[in-house]
């Protein structure tokens, strides 16, 4: 029994090494450091794989039209304490449920991102949640196919991208 069970330790249900999985995606904790690009924004991120996408704690958040296009302009503010504006093209309106099972809805724009030395560009929902202990949430779609996630781990790796965070 035990041979068994080292097989499929070793091997997979699949039949390829566990650690082919890991060479191809790095492992992040549940809470890890994270660059926002080209800005230069440093946040605690709280890794969330039950939330499909991923949400960033803004401020002023407004939709306007801009050559008939729909904007959304923004204050972010990171643990530094530095703030900056956006205005970025709105891709989309989010609709979230929440844990009472209601639901809202909130603009989401593109977004790029150093995560460990990935950089990752994401759609990011915006929200005003004074509320939330972490500023930021990583959701499944930013995770998948890069990312496995160590539930008893935290600060895994710093961003690392170069400097001024452009690819």
């Amino acid at each position: 029994m035990k041979r068994v069970f080292l097989l499929v330790l070793c091997f997979g249900l699949f039949g390829h090494p566990v650690s082919a999985f890991s060479q191809e995606k790095q492992v992040v904790g549940w809470l890890e450091t994270v660059r926002l690009c080209p800005e230069d924004l440093t946040f605690t991120a709280k890794i969330d794989t039950g939330a499909k996408t991923s949400s960033l704690r803004a401020n002023h958040i407004e939709i306007f039209d801009r050559n008939g296009e729909q904007w959304v302009r923004f204050e972010v503010t990171d643990r530094r304490k530095r703030t900056v504006v956006f205005e970025l093209k709105r891709i989309r309106i989010s609709k979230i449920k929440n844990s009472n099972n209601s639901s809202n809805e909130r603009p989401t724009v593109g977004l790029r991102f150093c995560i460990g030395k990935l950089f990752v560009d994401a759609e990011v929902n915006l929200t005003e949640r004074p509320g939330f202990n972490y500023p930021l949430l990583l959701g499944r779609r930013l995770l998948s196919d890069r990312f496995l996630v160590d539930p008893s781990a935290k600060f895994t790796m710093k961003p690392v991208c170069n400097t001024s965070c452009k690819p």
